[in-house]
Order: structure tokens, then C-alpha cells, then sequence
């Protein structure tokens, strides 16, 4: 066997795509290939699962909580991308040829795209790297970040947390590796929260093409400039270059619930215990009104 092709649906979900003109590969019509289906559901699903995750967090002093995260099945769906990456490695140095798809290739196929090549070379765990990494297979392979996170184009049906639960898987295999980047949750935090605040350009559209369309460049901040502005703030002070491959366990049991994210606002000892003394995306924004008006370039922006 040459080829291995990992379709991250269930076999029946694949099936009943063939009534919309998209079906699958059969192993039948290829030589020295084998087929697997790696049950990651569907954006309907994750968003159903993500809905039963809020009242989760909603329920973070309850006595519920842990039956509740229980029920949501999202840890289920977390095991279930990283055990498909963990097979997609495996084949590669099995010497195989992996090919990765789903129904249209922009939700579940970034996922474990970006997570497989995150877990496989060291210069995607810095924090340059991974910028590139999802500018690369999110921003420019046509993720739909309007759709799916609702920002300027609601639409319920079409809305769930592909990007998120990204960063959460990443989030499973940090707590796993927690010297192997060079960022820090603080930066998985703030980029998950600023993909649905619409405050940056960079998530604002579904496409390259729409963001050219609308002059984004020119016309909003790139959240990779915050990002670079606020290094500091973002780095793992435990960092360690690791050449080594991240093999992840993968197992249910194992995924950790994302405080950090998720009960970011939820009081502990104190309602004022973690709360900044300054909001850090509005001092990097009055540094850039700052040197606009500086630069004598303010008719620009009015």
C-alpha cells in the first residue's frame, strides 16, 4: 500500500453525500490504497456539542459540571481529531503517502492538517511559525471564519466552532507538552476570543478573495500585529526546543476541560482577582491612533 486516504467523516455521513454530488473515494478504483473513515462529525454536530458546552461553563459551581462537559461529548470529538492525526503520522512514517479530506475541505481538513504539521515540525510550535501556519491552511486554504463564527454574516445553521475547537486540541497537546512551544495559553486564549470579537481583519471574511474584495488590508489591523506588538506577553518562559515529534494521547479520558478559555470570566476567590490593570488590545490601538496622528496621516482614517 502506497496511498492512505483519511476521510475525517463517519462512513455514513460519506455515504449520504452522494446524494449531494460528493460522496468518496472507493479503494476500488486505485491501486495500492487503502481507505479509512475517522468519524469527526459535522459543523452541525460540533455547534450542538459547543451549546451544551456554554451550559457547561454556565454551570462551572454546580454540582452538574462534570456530568454536564460529560454530556456534551466534546471531549469525545477533541479525541477523535487528535487520534486521526496520530494515524495520519503514523502512516507517514510508515512510509505511506497520506491524503486528507472531508465533504468540502475547509473545516475538518484544516483541523488536522494544521494539528498533524504542528505535532511533526518544531517551527510551527514557535510563535512565528504558527502565525504562518494559520495564515497558511485557515486564512488563505478559504476557512469560512464569517460563516462559521457569525460575525457580519449570521447564519445559525451554518455556524459552528470549527476554529475553536482547533485551538482547543492544541490546548489538549500543550497540557501534554507544556515546554514544546513557544507560545504561551495566554495566546490561545486571546486568539480564540478575538476570532468572533471582529476587532482584527484577519477573521473577518470567509476567503482571500473577499478580504482582497473589501480592502481589509488598508482598512482594518491584522491581529498578527497585536500579536508581534504584545510578544512579551505571549512567550512560554519554559520553552524548550523540541525536534521531536508529538505523539499525543489521544484517549477521552485524557482531554482536559479549557478553563483558560472558557471560564475566563468566572469568579474564583475573588471577582477582581485576575482582572488586568490596563485591556491590552486598547493600549496597542491608542499606540497606533498615536502614531497617525503623529505622522499627520489622521485624514486617512476619518
Amino acid at each position: 500500500m502506497n496511498v492512505h486516504i483519511f476521510d475525517a467523516r463517519p462512513k455514513i455521513a460519506a455515504v449520504g453525500n452522494r446524494f449531494s454530488g460528493k460522496g468518496y473515494e472507493s479503494k476500488d478504483f486505485y491501486t495500492n490504497c487503502e481507505v479509512s473513515f475517522n468519524r469527526i462529525e459535522n459543523a452541525p454536530t460540533m455547534q450542538g456539542s459547543y451549546d451544551k458546552l456554554a451550559k457547561c461553563a454556565q454551570e462551572f459551581d454546580s454540582d452538574n459540571f462534570w456530568y454536564t462537559f460529560s454530556d456534551s461529548g466534546w471531549a469525545v470529538h477533541l479525541s477523535r481529531i487528535l487520534k486521526m492525526c496520530h494515524n495520519i503520522i503514523q502512516a507517514m512514517y510508515d512510509g505511506i503517502t497520506p491524503l486528507i479530506h472531508c465533504s468540502d475541505g475547509w473545516d475538518r481538513t484544516s483541523q488536522v492538517c494544521a494539528l498533524v504539521q504542528l505535532q511533526i515540525d518544531p517551527y510551527f510550535r514557535t510563535l512565528r511559525g504558527f502565525i504562518s501556519l494559520i495564515e497558511k491552511d485557515w486564512c488563505q486554504f478559504g476557512h469560512q471564519f464569517a460563516l462559521r463564527n457569525g460575525i457580519a454574516m449570521y447564519n445559525d445553521k451554518q455556524r459552528s466552532p470549527v476554529f475553536l475547537q482547533f485551538m482547543d486540541c492544541i490546548h489538549q497537546i500543550m497540557n501534554q507538552y507544556p515546554t514544546a512551544f513557544e507560545f504561551n495559553m495566554e495566546f490561545l486564549k486571546d486568539l480564540a476570543y478575538h476570532a468572533y470579537t471582529g476587532t482584527f481583519g484577519t477573521f473577518l471574511c470567509d476567503n482571500q478573495m473577499e478580504r482582497t474584495k473589501n480592502n481589509l488590508k488598508s482598512r482594518t489591523v491584522s491581529i498578527w500585529s497585536y500579536i508581534l506588538d504584545q510578544e512579551h506577553m505571549f512567550r512560554n518562559p519554559f520553552y524548550i526546543h523540541n525536534p521531536n515529534v508529538l505523539l499525543v494521547n489521544s484517549l477521552p479520558c485524557n482531554m482536559r476541560f479549557w478553563r483558560e478559555h472558557f471560564l475566563q470570566y468566572a469568579p474564583t476567590k475573588s471577582i477582581f482577582t485576575d482582572l488586568p490593570l490596563t485591556d491590552p488590545t486598547a493600549e496597542f490601538f491608542k499606540k497606533i491612533a498615536m502614531q497617525v496622528c503623529a505622522e499627520g496621516r489622521l485624514k486617512d482614517y476619518i
